[in-house]
């Protein structure tokens, strides 16, 4: 038999019934109790194109149906004219009275005349009145003119008008009334298509749709198409239309990670965006909910308390139609409706936001640490000791000894971080394990109740929120981690999972600043800059694989495109093929406040002209202006603590293998805060909210590549 799920283009509004068990037909608005009827959704949903389906499908012999443009009309003369245009020439010939009533604009009279000619022709005289929000217009110049309105469509109640009306303007009506009430009716509401059916409407088209008997589907499987798909019903369609078995007459299962494990997930996809059903979407928003939904999806919405009221109201509309979904994280408190359509907005987003004007973003309140000072000692082969030096809530009385279920040794954890992060489909589970072990080391949790320390940074937390409320000052805890030098500076720390706290991962806590702190042995302040940030950015190759570190440059260029402008920023030096001598020359010619270094590693090497080992790179940057290194660097940790002890203030190291997109994506996101005059602190989180959503070589997010940099610093206020 044929496909049963077979459909062409987007879903047309004659079939929307089968779809949206709720969507309006013609006699809901023709046999409506109410003689008034208002047609809302949201823009570009299809509120035209369903009075036009009316005009065109309501019975002739019963229906005189007359549809008005009101964006086209200007006042009350000139719409009662237009309607007299539209009528049929003998009901015109049957109203010789009807033309003095337009030179008065007694629009009541006018109604009364004409509805009496249609109903002695035995019909019902229907007025089809588009963009209703129209004569808001109107009562700018006239404030009687709704209360006009109002009377003529109440006197003449056989008369029935059907108004299309957008959302936003339908909450509005009530203001603009005049002595009475605006006109007040029956609301249809048209269905937006990213909503979705309820679960078991879903299960229904899943296994019945067109076919004449039903379609065998597990319940798991139903529910695994209904997460991909949000229920919505055009690519429910096309999910099950890849799936069916004709053979067997039923869906073929989905493998639980499916999106990379078979073709399925790319066809729906690719054929969803052939049909330019995404790009629809998008367009039936404003620029505002445009550029909101974009920041979602991108990861660069920021902290919630920072919006202005207007974003509120685009992030509830976008919620209310089905765009976005609330989840569980407060890191990342919403994201993309279903998998496909976030799939769609990370791919085409960037280029999404060319199209937008420049919209003004709200200053984020001024930024202000209290720190939370971290020591952790190895005491054995599974043994720790963690002390809190110092904290807004006190410290630690002693040391809290932790007896580690870690079963891998620092090489080989950083080993397995890097395994599990190219394995995708094994990741989560395994991931969670590891991180819990490390957060279990930080912040002990003894018999499965917080220790001292554990207390301590909760304790903390709670006194920053009562200190400084989000709209004076936003207060971040940053905690600075003093690690020994050697092995434990292999394990991924900033995955390290505390329970008590949301999401957990301590690196993606909008509350905290998980940095890698060095004590030096003097004393070093870091004196504050004048004049513009000098950028060097730096690259070398090495025969095991060329880097693409032209699109890496170009992206910190754009985002730091009008701090250079202004003057705020220079970029000094853009050195290819770079040797360790002229790394150092131009370093101390130069003077550069920012050196971002594109180069292949391993533990403890660079790979410049020549293997660079972490003590040549230390006195490379010793005694100089640099503030801030960047080292887009394979396993490059070891080196940005050799960094760190000779004095550079603050480096961005990588304990894994950075792609070539990877790089490009954090450079982008790092650079545009640190340019505004952010601290690294700030720069450090807007990067990791973007690779948090980053769909990672087309297989969705990197489950893990938001702790893939290390932060080293030791600048009280995080500002270079």
């Amino acid at each position: 038999m044929a496909n049963p799920y077979d459909i062409v283009g987007a879903l047309q509004f004659e079939r929307a019934d089968q779809y949206y068990r709720s969507s309006p037909t013609t006699n809901d608005v023709l046999e409506s109790g109410n003689p008034h009827v208002r047609i809302t959704g949201v823009r570009k949903i299809g509120k035209s194109w369903f009075l036009q389906w009316i005009e065109e499908t309501a019975s002739r012999d019963r229906y005189l149906c007359v549809r008005l443009m009101l964006a086209a009309v200007s006042n009350l003369a000139e719409f009662m004219q237009r309607l007299w245009d539209k009528l049929p020439i003998p009901i015109q010939e049957s109203c010789p009275e009807a033309e003095r009533f337009i030179r008065e604009s007694n629009l009541s009279a006018f109604l009364k005349i004409v509805d009496e000619v249609v109903k002695d022709r035995g019909q019902q005289l229907v007025l089809l009145l588009d963009e209703e929000e129209a004569f808001s217009d109107w009562a700018g110049d006239d404030r009687h003119v709704l209360t006009r309105l109002s009377d003529a469509f109440y006197h003449n109640r056989r008369v029935r008008v059907v108004l299309a009306v957008s959302q936003l303007f339908s909450r509005d009506l009530k203001p603009l009334s005049g002595k009475r009430s605006w006109l007040l009716g029956d609301f249809v509401e048209i269905t937006p298509p990213l909503s979705g059916l309820g679960d078991e409407e879903s299960n229904n088209l899943i296994r019945q749709s067109q076919s004449l008997r039903p379609v065998e589907a597990s319940d798991e499987l139903c529910a695994q198409i209904r997460a991909l798909t949000n229920n919505q019903p055009y690519l429910l369609h096309l999910a099950c239309y890849r799936l069916y078995d004709e053979a067997h007459h039923r869906l073929r299962s989905l493998e639980p990670h499916f999106q990379a494990a078979d073709g399925h997930f790319r066809e729906i996809y690719h054929q969803a965006d052939d049909a330019g059903f995404f790009d629809e979407q998008l367009d039936k928003l404003t620029d505002l909910e445009k550029a909101v939904l974009l920041d979602i999806a991108l990861g660069d919405l920021g902290d919630l308390r920072r919006l202005p009221e207007d974003q509120h109201q685009a992030i509830a509309e976008l919620r209310r139609f089905g765009y976005i979904r609330a989840t569980e994280s407060s890191h990342r408190p919403y994201a993309p409706a279903h998998e496909l359509w976030r799939q769609w907005l990370s791919a085409r987003g960037d280029e999404e936001r060319k199209k937008l004007a420049p919209w003004p973003r709200s200053a984020p309140p001024p930024t202000s640490f209290a720190h939370f000072d971290l020591e952790l000692r190895q005491a054995g082969a599974r043994k720790w000791e963690v002390t809190c030096l110092d904290s807004p809530a006190g410290q630690s009385d002693r040391r809290e000894e932790v007896s580690s279920t870690l079963s891998l040794p620092a090489r080989k954890a950083r080993q397995e971080f890097h395994k599990l992060r190219a394995d995708q489909l094994r990741m989560d589970a395994r991931f969670r394990k590891l991180d819990e072990e490390l957060g279990n080391i930080l912040f002990p949790s003894p018999h499965g109740r917080p220790g001292r320390t554990r207390k301590l940074l909760l304790e903390s937390l709670k006194s920053l929120s009562v200190k400084a409320p989000a709209t004076i000052t936003e207060m971040i805890l940053r905690i600075r981690l003093r690690l020994p030098p050697g092995s434990a500076q292999d394990y991924p720390w900033e995955a390290a999972f505390c329970e008590q706290l949301s999401p957990g991962s301590l690196a993606v806590d909008p509350r905290l600043s998980l940095v890698r702190f060095v004590p030096l042995p003097r004393r070093s302040e870091v004196s504050p800059r004048t004049g513009p940030l000098r950028v060097l950015l730096a690259h070398a190759e090495w025969p095991s694989g060329p880097l693409n570190y032209r699109d890496e440059w170009e992206a910190i260029k754009h985002a730091m495109r009008p701090a250079l402008d202004a003057g705020r920023a220079q970029i000094v030096a853009e050195l290819t093929n770079t040797t360790e001598t002229q790394l150092r020359h131009r370093i101390a010619t130069n003077r550069p406040h920012v050196v971002h270094l594109v180069a292949h590693g391993k533990p403890g090497v660079v790979y410049l002209d020549k293997a660079v080992t972490a003590a040549q790179m230390a006195r490379i940057f010793a005694g100089s202006e640099v503030r801030i290194a960047v080292l887009m660097v394979c396993d490059s940790v070891q080196v940005g603590y050799a960094l760190a002890e000779s004095g550079v203030p603050a480096i961005v190291a990588m304990q894994s293998e950075p792609s070539d997109q990877f790089a490009t994506e954090f450079s982008r996101h790092f650079y545009e805060p640190l340019s505004q005059g952010r601290s690294t602190d700030e720069a450090m989180r807007s990067a990791r909210d973007r690779l948090a959503v980053w769909p990672s070589k087309g297989k969705g997010p990197d489950p893990a590549g938001w702790c893939v940099p290390v932060l080293y610093a030791r600048i009280p206020d995080g500002c270079v």
